[in-house]
């Protein structure tokens, strides 16, 4: 996996910087922002570089010798030497010399792993190779033993490099350049780097034969021609491949035919120039084909051509294609990875939410490793995993700051204060854009974290397709609903072109809060908190208007309203699996109080009952092991696991269905 990349003197890095991508390989998503001219686009153009051996763009005033592009690489030994071990795509001499280089890799990787942090010091040590260490420092637990962890690059003459550590690491190997640029052809067979940059046409890209295309594809249609061309066919009898074949036959054609024409006169004859080839090859039928079958085979939409579409379309087709593909091919030839710049390019507003959630989905759940760069901030209250990173230019510096999407709400204070504000208008924008635009009803559920999501996605029917976003907590919740509302009691012409509902919910926190909204009445949106109480000695869920508070208020979020049976066994399930013998000894000292109709854990009317005074003296803890946040998303997963074999009606959902069916007056 690529983690991370150190760039010198390429376009404005008029400096040596490490730039983050992301941290260990359970992020495969990673989204750069920032200003225009700070340096975004740079970053994917000078991985291409090392990659696809893009055209230079030196830094002025960088001195060529200085100048260097080296990603850090984190690859699964297991995997790496099984594919280089493998017979059905080797030889035996390529794997003999594929082993000698891996032996070669292995000896640097150990020595960053183990010996470099000690090593360098004094001048040497400056921030970049400081902020190297540190990530590393983070990975070691997890991933020395496994991994094999690498810097290597190229300089602007194309030679290969081990810098910012060459000096160190170029001692380890004996005729190191030669050997050094052996273990970056690996890396290259290894891995695949798609690079769709804001400039690039997007007919270009979806051409069949297009470089790009092939290597999403995963499958090299050259290959394919000509493993097809090699393919022995049994014909009359003999194995013969199909070039032979033709070859022989037309020899033998133009051999009766020179015979008929000496009968005029010896002298005629049908020969081949000097310096040409007498026969076909691979290549010109290759060629032939490539010309004739697929040249003339164009990606179309709804009986378009591409190229006819606008530039909006175009840029969504690439993002359909790629996701075509990376979802759906479970064998990779390579390991890809997938960058774009500024996915949203010409895209109408309404269709930048699919599009991110699109790319998103690539990575959280196709297992594609995604780059892109963006303008568009609307996908930071809805993204769950993946890494952020921020980059701000001063007059000589580049300041980059590195955030993880799981615990967003954590760091968006230090976000700078346009980019929080400016998230929630663009997605505002995107949602009321998408549901004006949209030909069929679109009904949309706006919750506050991915767990809430998990369990909506389980509780609720699939037929009713809602739209459930998840917007990063309470406060969130409340701003996006704002921003939504707003438009709809000012103008008329909003509510009547709007086409269907909005359902913003929020837990009921301990602390009371007081949302004032005036003239709600009729309108296609609605925040509601979610409240268990009891009613007639009988416990009930009811999604209340936070704008008609009445008497009722009592602390309740999602994990309260659940089926108890199978909340109960979902939490058994995390806490065994936990390894944490105290929280384990701890669980065990409670039983699940079967006269619950809902799950709430917390206080005196819980879904679990203590077995003596020490359990419930100690309640408490468990509480606060399942209030985590990693934690309640794996109880989430579980719970939505254990669903699928039972067929159980969630009050919560009915509550859900009831007022997306209410009826409202149409605005006239």
């Amino acid at each position: 996996m690529l983690i991370s990349s150190f760039i010198n003197g390429y376009k404005s890095y008029n400096k040596a910087y490490f730039v983050p991508i992301t941290i260990g390989l359970h992020d495969k998503y990673t989204v750069y922002i920032g200003n225009n001219g700070v340096g975004k686009s740079g970053i994917l153009e000078a991985i291409d570089v090392f990659f696809n051996n893009r055209e230079w763009n030196v830094y002025k005033g960088a001195k060529k010798d200085d100048v260097y592009i080296s990603p850090v690489f984190l690859i699964n030994k297991k995997e790496f030497n099984a594919r280089f071990e493998n017979h059905n795509r080797f030889n035996r001499a390529e794997i003999n010399e594929f082993q000698k280089t891996i032996a070669d890799l292995t000896k640097i990787s150990d020595y960053i792993w183990g010996n470099l942090d000690g090593i360098v010091r004094g001048s040497s040590r400056r921030e970049h190779i400081d902020k190297f260490f540190e990530m590393k420092r983070k990975l070691e637990d997890r991933y020395k033993e496994d991994y094999y962890l690498l810097v290597i690059g190229v300089k602007s003459n194309g030679k290969t490099t081990l810098n910012p550590f060459q000096g160190y690491l170029g001692k380890l190997i004996e005729e190191s350049e030669k050997r050094m640029d052996k273990i970056r052809k690996m890396i290259l067979l290894h891995y695949s780097y798609v690079y769709i940059s804001v400039e690039q046409r997007a007919n270009d890209i979806l051409k069949i034969e297009a470089e790009q295309m092939q290597k999403l594809m995963s499958r090299d249609v050259l290959e394919l021609v000509d493993k097809i061309i090699e393919q022995p066919l049994n014909i009359e009898g003999r194995n013969i491949n199909f070039l032979s074949y033709i070859n022989q036959n037309l020899d033998k054609f133009m051999d009766e035919i020179n015979e008929k024409i000496k009968c005029i006169d010896t002298r005629y004859d049908y020969g081949v120039s000097a310096n040409y080839k007498k026969r076909l090859t691979r290549t010109d039928l290759r060629d032939k084909i490539l010309e004739a079958y697929f040249l003339k085979k164009s990606l179309r939409h709804n009986q378009r051509e591409i190229s006819k579409l606008s530039s909006g379309e175009q840029r969504k087709a690439l993002v359909d294609i790629a996701y075509a593909f990376l979802s759906n091919f479970n064998q990779k030839e390579k390991e890809i990875v997938l960058a774009i710049d500024e996915p949203e390019v010409s895209l109408n507003v309404a269709n930048c939410f699919a599009q991110f959630t699109r790319i998103e989905d690539l990575a959280n759940k196709f297992n594609s490793q995604i780059i892109i760069t963006t303008h568009w901030y609307g996908f930071l209250p809805i993204t769950t995993k993946g890494q952020l990173i921020h980059l701000e230019k001063s007059i000589d510096n580049l300041k980059i700051n590195q955030y993880s999407f799981f615990n967003y709400l954590d760091n968006q204070r230090s976000f700078p204060e346009d980019v929080e504000l400016k998230s929630m208008f663009d997605l505002a924008t995107s949602i009321l854009s998408y549901i004006k635009t949209n030909e069929t009803h679109s009904n949309w559920i706006i919750c506050e974290g991915g767990d809430d999501k998990i369990y909506l996605d389980t509780i609720l029917p699939e037929n009713k397709e809602y739209r459930i976003l998840p917007v990063g907590g309470c406060g969130n919740v409340v701003k996006l609903f704002n921003l939504l509302l707003n438009p709809l009691l000012i103008d008329k012409k909003e509510r009547k072109e709007f086409k269907g509902k909005i359902l913003c919910i929020i837990d009921t926190d301990e602390t009371k809060m007081n949302y004032k909204f005036e003239n709600l009445k009729d309108m296609p949106i609605s925040l509601r908190r979610l409240q268990v109480f009891k009613s007639n000695n009988e416990e009930v869920i009811k999604l209340l208007d936070v704008a008609k508070q009445g008497t009722i208020y009592e602390k309740t979020e999602i994990e309260d309203c659940l089926d108890p049976q199978i909340y109960y066994n979902s939490i058994k399930t995390v806490i065994l699996s936990s390894q944490d013998s105290n929280i384990i000894d701890l669980f065990n000292n409670f039983e699940l109080n079967r006269e619950k109709k809902f799950s709430k854990i917390s206080g005196d009317d819980s879904l679990l009952l203590p077995n003596g005074n020490e359990a419930y003296r100690r309640k408490n803890e468990l509480v606060s092991f399942l209030e985590k946040p990693e934690i309640k998303m794996l109880v989430a997963k579980e719970y939505s696991q254990e669903s699928q074999s039972t067929n159980i009606t969630h009050a919560l959902a009915i509550e859900i269905i009831d007022y997306f069916e209410e009826s409202m007056i149409t605005v006239s």
